[in-house]
């Protein structure tokens, strides 16, 4: 073997490095604000609950409205139209109109 040399590198640019994401801990930061607050609305929703079996009255003054509805009342309308004719009878002749100005297609 002689003169043998190793293989250079390409002399080409490097290609680019490629783009790091750093908005993973912002979906993360989501998810646990999320869970965070429904277990916080959990806890307000059931506050309260344990060991009631019966409703209490409330103490403040109870408003009632009656109210009375009177049904209008009714007209019966009979109204007697004619039947149309069995058949129907065309003119054999038609006027076609002049030219009103317009024109067409």
């Amino acid at each position: 073997m002689t003169g043998t040399t190793a293989p250079s590198p390409p002399t080409g640019a490097a290609p680019p490095p490629e783009p790091k994401s750093h908005h993973g801990w912002l979906a993360v930061l989501a998810i646990v604000l999320v869970l965070g607050l429904s277990a916080i609305a959990a806890a307000v929703i059931s506050r309260g609950d344990d060991g009631k079996t019966q409703t209490s009255v409330p103490t403040g003054p109870t408003v009632q409205r009656n109210t009375t509805v009177n049904a209008a009342p009714t007209e019966t309308v009979v109204k007697t139209v004619q039947a149309p004719p069995t058949t129907v009878q065309v003119q054999p002749q038609v006027t076609v109109q002049g030219d009103t100005g317009t024109t067409g297609p």
